[in-house]
């Protein structure tokens, strides 16, 4: 009879043992699921509200008077250059000197070298909100001239020989080298831009000889 009442006994503290264990189980588990459930819900609240700040994709204007200077837009037009908005129109352009109306001409787009070749002036932008041209290079890295102005260039009755001063300028030289090694250090290679530079050497070497040449040739004269 001792030895039923013990087992009986011991069977009770038995089951309140499992009971216990069970319990603690359950509570473990209903702490568990809420905590998954509070965690799940945060990561999702995280793809819809993140609280790190999101890069907002960089947006480019291709009116130059419109560019906001800075180190982000030097960078964008380093990596994928501009436009020129050359094949717009010039309407905008207008300008009325005393009895005299002017617009801009395409051809200031195009300058002549010294062997008679044409190239393309591919650091001149039109903006169609001014009805001006600016230099892209001068007016991203610090030029001085009307064509780094915020307001751009527009004396078209003097366009020709204003253009053809700022091009040959040592600024202007400045600047387009600035913006090369900049697309350089991005990583880019603009074909276009290592023409330009080429062509610029070019036509320094070619003007030498010449001005060499008549230096020869005065000295002759004076023999």
């Amino acid at each position: 009879m001792f030895s039923a009442a013990f087992k009986i006994k011991r069977s009770r503290q038995t089951t309140r043992s499992i009971d216990l264990t069970v319990l603690r189980q359950y509570y473990y588990l209903q702490y568990f699921i809420a905590d998954e459930i509070f965690d799940e819900e945060n990561f999702e609240e995280g793809l819809t509200n993140p609280t790190e700040p999101v890069e907002k994709a960089f947006e480019f204007s291709t009116d130059p008077a419109e560019w906001v200077i800075n180190d982000s837009l030097r960078d964008y037009v380093a990596k994928h250059n501009y436009t020129q908005n050359k094949d717009l129109d010039f309407a905008r352009s207008k300008r009325i000197c005393k009895d005299d109306v002017r617009y801009l001409n395409s051809s200031l787009f195009e300058r002549k070298l010294l062997n008679g070749e044409k190239s393309q002036r591919i650091w001149l932008v039109y903006s169609p909100s001014k009805g001006s041209v600016y230099c892209a290079r001068c007016f991203l890295f610090g030029g001085e001239s009307a064509f780094a102005d915020k307001d751009g260039f527009r004396d078209w009755k003097n366009a020709s020989l204003r253009v053809s001063t700022h091009e040959n300028s040592a600024k202007h030289q400045s600047c387009v080298k600035s913006l090369k090694d900049r697309a350089t250090a991005l990583g880019r290679i603009d074909k276009a831009l290592i023409v330009e530079c080429d062509k610029e050497v070019v036509y320094w070497q070619n003007v030498l000889k010449r001005v060499g040449s008549i230096l020869v040739q005065c000295s002759q004269m004076l023999i």
